[in-house]
């Protein structure tokens, strides 16, 4: 019998979870900071606090709040209070050359994984073929 879809998917997403943490962890780093510096890259010009990115990553506050403080202590990041409200603390971030080469350089390399002996077009239909099952499923989500 078949595995269902849902299960293949958690497969993969925890696979590629363990490979991102176990290849960013030669640069002191992991996969929920990298993404949280990607973050604050595309938004360079905006004051971004700790609620912006619980939504935009779906993650609770408390998991947050310990990446952050993690990627302060690494001198990834630095938390300011607002100059208008201080009760909002505004990330910013600092050095990200360092993280965004090792971001791209690991990105590369599992677009690399993900898509062995696949064909252009097999990769293109896959492409396609998820971008329409994320439609699927975050349409229930909205």
């Amino acid at each position: 019998m078949e595995r269902p879809l849902a299960l293949k998917f958690k497969n993969i997403h925890d696979s590629i979870a363990a490979n991102a943490n176990n290849e960013l962890a030669k640069q002191g780093l992991t996969l929920s900071q990298v993404i949280i510096t990607d973050y604050l890259r595309l938004h360079p010009n905006e004051n971004v606090i700790a609620r912006d990115l619980e939504q935009a990553l779906h993650l609770a506050h408390p998991t947050v709040t310990g990446i952050l403080k993690r990627m302060e202590q690494k001198g990834l990041i630095s938390i300011v209070p607002d100059k208008e409200d201080m009760r909002r603390k505004n990330i910013h971030l600092l050095n990200s050359d360092k993280i965004t080469a090792c971001s791209e350089h690991h990105k590369a390399e599992l677009e690399k994984k993900l898509t062995s002996g696949l064909s252009e077009e097999e990769t293109a239909t896959l492409h396609r073929l998820l971008d329409i099952v994320l439609c699927n499923i975050s349409s229930d989500t909205d």
